[in-house]
């Protein structure tokens, strides 16, 4: 994350604990993210603040939801975020956050290809 400049990192539900000394050792030096994550109980209240939220995902979902290229929804979160709007990418296993009946479902995705 940190080197692609990106510092707020929001975990939801985390299975292992946190902090986590694995996460840290990954980290490679990026101690400002890991020190500065946020924990939250529901995926809703984790991104409650945001204007737009791309779900991200590595193999093609069978969904209605429009589909970004990592570029396009990379520019869109710039325009967003010119904008004074906050937009994040969400990633996860979709057994342990990400549920159709989420009432703040991400209106775009972004595949990881």
């Amino acid at each position: 994350m940190l080197n692609c400049g990106l510092t707020d990192l929001r975990l939801v539900k985390p299975r292992d604990g946190w902090p986590s000394e694995k996460a840290r050792s990954a980290a490679s030096g990026a101690d400002k993210v890991i020190d500065g994550a946020r924990l939250y109980d529901s995926t809703a209240a984790a991104i409650a603040d945001l204007a737009r939220v791309y779900a991200t995902t590595a193999r093609p979902r069978g969904m209605i939801k429009r589909v970004a290229t990592p570029r396009r929804a990379a520019s869109e979160m710039r325009k967003a975020t010119s904008l004074g709007r906050k937009s994040a990418s969400c990633s996860g296993a979709s057994g342990r956050g990400w549920r159709m009946t989420t009432s703040r479902w991400p209106t775009r995705s972004s595949p990881c290809r």
